[in-house]
């Protein structure tokens, strides 16, 4: 086993040996493109559009080394500076559209090129018999000064409320390790296949490590008195603060509690509403929470209105109403059926409140467009001191109509504004002027939407899965190389080991990192039929591929998942390697501690006996004289 151990870390020596020769040549290879005094090969980004006239289908993307299928974003790019980070969303296929090609919901992270950062893998999305509403709510949150990317998914039965679905929360930190926010919150939700009781709507971190979450509890009640049936089924808007650890409820707010039904502004026949407990009377349609200080910040759409709850006791402090103000005065523009509601600068003297106004709701009326809203509440109240419009971002000449769902981030880094516009499959970016400075649609009116869009920052290194590699050379033409790593960010090259075998590899050069799939030639070389790269960042390899030859296919998830497998057993016999070899250092360490032990002893022996005679000799000598 020691000289097999030794023969395979000569192997690997070898390998990295190479390496070391053709990066002692110059720097290794930066984002920007710079040029290098080494061997570089020439690479360009790879994918394929694909697109199916006779479906609703929006186009999609195809790569040779990942089953994921995002859809092509058709963007417009104008004038002004773009804020830092990438763009998160989670298409949706809309009533039974099947208006995109990869799994409805699943959530994906792009840059404004278009280019795919991350596709998240849909395992557990359809943990239920029922219909798989995907991922949510997908974006980056803080939780104990760490990044995470956090969002909901969860299913129910066909020809309940869309709205009212119970699932999870999950959150996956910077090496993409998952763990999953599931309480039993104790609810009548609306069908037993729902698993979770969750809302799809929200789940906003607070400044405490806790999560806020939505819900719905479906309660039977007596209407008569609104001209309702004596046996009608009401959806309680509530929410909830979570111990994100343990799932602990640390506050519990209930709207029936603390808000009239007769606020509500949608009828209580709307859409058949309030006769079954499968379509229960939305009176209310709690669809934000946000913790403002001790309190709590809540949009409820079919009040048309914001209101603030009490931490204490849940009672109301204030209200904003959409058309005559509420607890403020008259309002400078109105808003209706709103959504996504959350407070900035806030101080004793007032605060700013932003809200996606999608101002329509199933279908567009008065002409008057879905926009973001901004307004400056002045505190304390006092209705003479109405709100203060400090931002509407809108477009004249290309009105969007939202009817449902929808975001608005005030202030993405720089300053702009960063819209997704719910049921409509677009997301924008504005200047802190109101100009529209970048936008992307991703499906079909009708066909596709997206419940939230954003656009963050993301660090990502996935420490379970390795770069995907794939060689082919067909008929002996020119060997060409296709690479990816999803999830990973700030990688700038990729450098090439290649050889007639996996036992002869060597390094070769490198390759510039272009999308989210890479592709290069090794034209110099038309008999190489194996290859494997290391992922470069920061001038250093931080992780190597698999190793592929000539005839590996990743035609299907299949082949993608057998890949990752034979990703896994390979990591698996280095990990045996090095166990190996240091079981030959142990016992070579333990070889060498034993002759360095009996050559201690030796030479204690001989100082010894020699200690002894010089002793003799001086005491002869002394009784001589």
């Amino acid at each position: 086993m020691y000289v097999n151990a030794l023969g395979n870390v000569f192997v690997l020596y070898r390998v990295f040996a190479q390496l070391a020769t053709v990066f002692a040549s110059g720097p290794l290879p930066a984002p920007h493109g710079e040029t290098y005094n080494r061997i570089m090969i020439e690479s360009t980004a790879h994918y394929q559009v694909t697109t199916d006239t006779s479906r609703v289908v929006w186009p999609w993307r195809t790569y040779k080394t990942s089953m994921h299928n995002p859809p092509v974003l058709n963007i417009s790019r104008f004038d002004g500076e773009l804020a830092p980070g990438y763009v998160f969303i989670s298409p949706v296929d809309n009533n039974k559209q099947d208006g995109t090609y990869d799994l409805s919901g699943t959530g994906f992270i792009m840059d404004q090129r278009g280019d795919l950062i991350f596709a998240a893998d849909e395992d557990g999305m359809g943990f239920c018999n029922g219909w798989v509403a995907g991922m949510t709510d997908f974006r980056v949150q803080a939780y104990q000064a760490r990044k995470y990317i956090t969002y909901w998914d969860g299913c129910n039965t066909r020809g309940t409320h869309w709205g009212h679905r119970g699932g999870r929360v999950s959150f996956i930190d910077e090496e993409y390790n998952k763990f999953e926010l599931n309480p039993d919150l104790g609810i009548n939700t609306l069908e037993p296949a729902t698993r979770g009781s969750v809302d799809v709507h929200e789940h906003q971190m607070t400044d405490h490590d806790t999560m806020v979450v939505t819900s719905y509890n479906n309660t039977q009640i007596n209407l008569t008195w609104i001209g309702g049936p004596a046996d009608a089924w009401v959806a309680d808007g509530m929410f909830f603060e979570l111990d994100v650890k343990t799932g602990k409820v640390l506050f519990e707010w209930r709207a029936l509690d603390h808000i009239s039904l007769e606020a509500s502004r949608y009828g209580i026949n709307s859409a058949g509403a309030g006769v079954t407990k499968r379509v229960p009377w939305d009176w209310l349609h709690i669809n934000s929470v946000e913790r403002v200080g001790d309190n709590y910040l809540i949009s409820a759409r079919h009040h048309f209105a914001i209101y603030m709850i009490s931490g204490t006791d849940g009672s109301v402090l204030w209200k904003l109403d959409g058309l005559d103000g509420g607890s403020f005065g008259s309002m400078p523009v109105n808003f209706r059926w709103q959504h996504h509601a959350r407070a900035h600068n806030v101080t004793k003297d007032g605060m700013t409140i932003s809200l996606f106004n999608n101002m329509v709701n199933r279908v567009k009326n008065n002409n008057t467009q879905t926009n973001g809203l901004a307004f400056w509440l002045p505190l304390p109240l006092d209705p003479h001191n109405p709100p203060v419009l400090v931002r509407q971002l809108q477009m004249p000449d290309e009105m969007l109509f939202s009817g449902t769902q929808g975001s608005y981030q005030m202030d993405v880094g720089n300053g702009n504004g960063f819209m997704g516009y719910g049921k409509v499959p677009v997301v924008r970016e504005f200047a802190p002027d109101g100009k529209l400075l970048w936008q992307a649609r991703f499906g079909q009116d009708g066909a596709v939407m997206n419940y939230r869009g954003f656009k963050m920052t993301w660090h990502g290194t996935p420490k379970a899965r390795d770069p995907v590699v794939l060689i082919e050379n067909p008929r002996l033409h020119t060997p060409r190389v296709y690479v990816s790593w999803n999830g990973a960010t700030e990688i700038s090259g990729w450098a090439i080991l290649a050889g007639n075998d996996k036992d002869s590899l060597e390094a070769i050069g490198v390759a510039q990192k272009k999308g989210f799939e890479t592709v290069f030639e090794l034209a110099h070389n038309k008999t190489l039929q194996c290859v494997q790269v290391g992922a470069i960042r920061d001038g250093e390899i931080i992780r190597m591929s698999n190793t592929a030859c000539v005839g590996d296919k990743v035609t299907s998830k299949g082949d993608y998942l057998r890949l990752l497998e034979a990703n896994e057993r390979m990591k698996a016999e280095l990990a045996e390697l090095e166990h190996a070899t240091w079981g030959f250092y142990k016992v070579f360490a333990e070889v060498a501690m034993g002759v360095v032990l009996v050559a201690v002893g030796v030479w204690v022996s001989i100082f010894l006996r020699d200690w002894r005679q010089r002793q003799q000799y001086q005491s002869v000598s002394k009784e001589e004289w």
